[in-house]
């Protein structure tokens, strides 16, 4: 078993992704296991976990895209903006499609959000769930979100709608939120009632395996056909082959110039993350350009995976 590079999980409903984590690194025997972005625990879904070496690679995979199908329900506002929360507002919500529909395409693009307090992101050393279990409610910065698509699914009408939708939104947005944004916007209230995460990044729902199947397939090794490797995940990086003689230099943290390079996927200009393989194939580093001459090129280490 190489043990080494990204899985794609597809994360059950009912566990934190800490746990996902815990059970896999339990399963495959290995020490090292990360994910490149949490998912609630009530949320179901892709779950890029980076093996071995591949944690190192972690700064270049969480800039992703990612892709929710969401269940909203109108009409109800929790505490927790998802269903898990406590009731705080009910309504009669009485909306059209065409509304909804409006409504989604007003938060299209750049918009400003308040993380939620059940978040994990920090304030001050402490994270946003456990201030907010301890009943503490803190300011929250706003923060700018990028919604690259938001397409309306259905509508099942009633008392308190139900919309799906899908939507496309950078890192760091939070799909309860924006659910609670946009039930304002009807003047109605919302929350989110379902969760599902059908992409991160390169990797979608229908290349994940369940805890289950990874099990099975730990057993007999085939696991490892389902490990993506290093250099496959960074395929957006531009690949420079280093000559024999020049690897070990690489692998010590020197800069690279055009002496040690034996071949180029492509031109390069300053500024570009380039992944740095041996005469194998086996990645080595990912560097980052600093001058890009006509016949000349310097490039700094960014990571280095010696060893």
């Amino acid at each position: 078993m190489s043990k080494e590079g990204l899985i794609i999980v597809n994360k059950p409903a009912g566990v934190t992704s800490h746990d996902v984590v815990a059970k896999v690194r339990r399963i495959l025997k290995v020490k090292k296991i990360g994910h490149t972005g949490t998912l609630d625990p009530d949320a179901t879904g892709v779950l890029v976990l980076m093996v071995g070496k591949a944690t190192k690679i972690a700064q270049f995979l969480q800039i992703d895209t990612k892709e929710y199908r969401a269940e909203m329900v109108l009409g109800i506002k929790t505490d927790t903006q998802d269903a898990s929360g406590k009731v705080i507002f009910k309504s009669v919500c009485d909306v059209s499609e065409e509304e909804v529909k409006q409504a989604l395409e007003h938060f299209k693009g750049k918009i400003v959000q308040v993380p939620p307090m059940v978040s994990a992101i920090k304030i001050n050393g402490e994270r946003l769930y456990k201030l907010a279990r301890e009943g503490k409610v803190v300011h929250r910065s706003p923060r700018t979100v990028d919604i690259f698509y938001i397409n309306f699914l259905g509508m099942t009408m009633g008392t308190n709608p139900i919309v799906n939708f899908v939507v496309g939104c950078s890192k760091g947005t939070y799909v309860r939120t924006l659910c609670t944004d946009i039930g304002d916007f009807l003047g109605c209230g919302a929350h989110l009632g379902k969760l599902i995460r059908t992409r991160c990044g390169d990797y979608s729902l229908n290349e994940a395996l369940s805890i289950e199947q990874i099990e099975k397939l730990a057993v007999s090794s085939a696991i490892d056909d389902h490990f993506i490797l290093m250099k496959d995940a960074l395929k957006r990086f531009s690949s420079i082959i280093v000559k024999k003689p020049y690897v070990r230099d690489i692998l010590n943290g020197r800069f690279l110039v055009s002496k040690m390079i034996e071949e180029m996927s492509s031109k390069l200009e300053e500024g570009n993350f380039v992944k740095l393989l041996d005469e194998s194939q086996n990645l080595l580093a990912v560097f980052k350009t600093v001058d890009c001459f006509e016949d000349d090129l310097v490039a700094k280490p960014i990571r280095v995976f010696a060893g």
